[in-house]
């Protein structure tokens, strides 16, 4: 069970996958395909709701007056201090005795941790489209459904995971997005047809990896959770938010998720996340990040890209119509007109058939032909609207390659 959690439930693998296809539509990479059908549908319980409030539990650190050589001394009604072989103290009868080491604690976050990007998916949504079956289809996602962890799970839930989550937000924390180099601390927060506090017992089931300690069934802030710890030392968290939501959640992210606030505070997080479409398919939100743009940076326009102040990307669809949009907070309103003044040149260009569109692969060409651009104070909004048939061309020749 504890393996389980230290891969950070790959359970909701496709949906990380489909934030790598949203990128891959635009960058040109993605995952081979292979053939996989449709799980069935499950039905049960309620509706999902969202996720709830909480109060965040914050631990009070340890207050024991200083003597001059710098150790801590010793306070009526406060532990001693911890010696190597555990705690030392004095029994009844005068003697001392030493009571067994307390637990490792987990490892502590690298400076403050924040929220710096935010992805949610309306999953009950996209498995009627046919790009579910395309992310069903993907290697990655293939291994984790048919992987023993994977299986365990269903046998204890005894009902396959996915078709019981109707939506997810994923959040990834922090000190800045530019620094992030692996999720250390990550929360997926999961709202579906499930008693959450009835699958948190039902997962106490699963057999523990030899070797490694058991997660342990617990309250935080009132409510059912799950505790423990990794293979490396690091702590993570099973949270029953609400009857039908699970928050899952590094240590590191706890006093976030507790809040029941997926923007963590963040003001460019919740200006982007109001502006969204509440009906789209999925969506990725983050804050302020650094661009790396090397030479390219000289370019007036293209320097207004150094310093994104938040930006989304959001899917949506219709009968027969798919969108993108891409919002983008560039700082001032001229960076914004400058960008938008960029993209039109380049529409123009690939509409001549110019050298930059004979260079440009197919998929890409189509992105730009269909790329409307427009401006709001200092919000950049890049378009791109397409008949279905076209984008499960555009999927289809982006897998196909790879």
């Amino acid at each position: 069970m504890t393996r389980m959690f230290d891969r950070r439930l790959q359970a909701l693998a496709p949906a990380l996958g489909l934030a790598m296809l949203i990128a891959g539509l635009a960058s040109g990479t993605g995952c081979k395909k292979a053939a996989k059908k449709d799980a069935a549908k499950g039905a049960e319980t309620a509706p999902a709701k969202t996720m709830g409030a909480a109060g965040a539990t914050m631990d009070a650190k340890e207050a024991r007056p200083v003597a001059k050589d710098g150790t801590k001394k010793n306070v009526a009604g406060m532990p001693g201090p911890a010696t190597r072989g555990g705690v030392a103290g004095t029994s009844p009868t005068g003697g001392t005795t030493t009571t067994p080491p307390a637990p490792t604690p987990p490892r502590p976050a690298a400076g403050p941790v924040t929220v710096q990007l935010v992805l949610g998916l309306n999953i009950a949504k996209l498995r009627k489209t046919f790009l579910w079956k395309q992310l069903l289809s993907l290697k990655m996602v293939q291994t984790v459904l048919s992987g023993k962890t994977y299986t365990q799970l269903k046998t204890a839930l005894g009902k396959d995971p996915i078709q019981l989550v109707d939506s997810a937000h994923v959040l990834l924390g922090g000190t800045s997005l530019n620094d992030i180099k692996k999720p250390e601390h990550l929360a997926i927060s999961i709202s579906g047809r499930f008693d959450a506090g009835a699958t948190l017992k039902k997962l106490m089931s699963i057999p523990v990896t030899p070797g490694m300690p058991k997660p342990a069934l617990t309250k935080i802030n009132g409510k059912d959770a799950i505790r423990g710890k990794g293979k490396k030392g690091d702590g993570f968290a099973l949270v029953a938010m609400n009857k039908n939501t699970i928050v899952m959640c590094s240590e590191s992210m706890l006093p976030i998720v507790t809040r029941g606030d997926i923007t963590g505070g963040s003001a460019a997080i919740k200006a982007q996340i109001k502006a969204l479409d509440p009906k789209s398919l999925a969506w990725l939100v983050f804050g302020g990040v650094t661009v790396p743009l090397g030479n390219a940076g000289a370019v007036p326009a293209l320097a207004a890209l150094k310093k994104i102040q938040g930006g989304s990307v959001v899917l949506s669809n219709g009968k027969a119509r798919w969108t993108l949009v891409n919002r983008l907070d560039v700082g001032t309103p001229q960076a914004a007109n400058s960008l938008m003044q960029l993209a039109n040149m380049m529409k123009m260009t690939l509409g001549k058939g110019g050298a930059g569109a004979g260079n440009a692969p197919a998929a890409m060409g189509a992105i730009l032909k269909n790329l409307t651009v427009v401006t709001q104070g200092q919000i950049l909004i890049g378009t791109i609207a397409l008949p279905e048939a076209a984008v499960k061309k555009l999927v289809g020749s982006v897998l196909s390659k790879l």
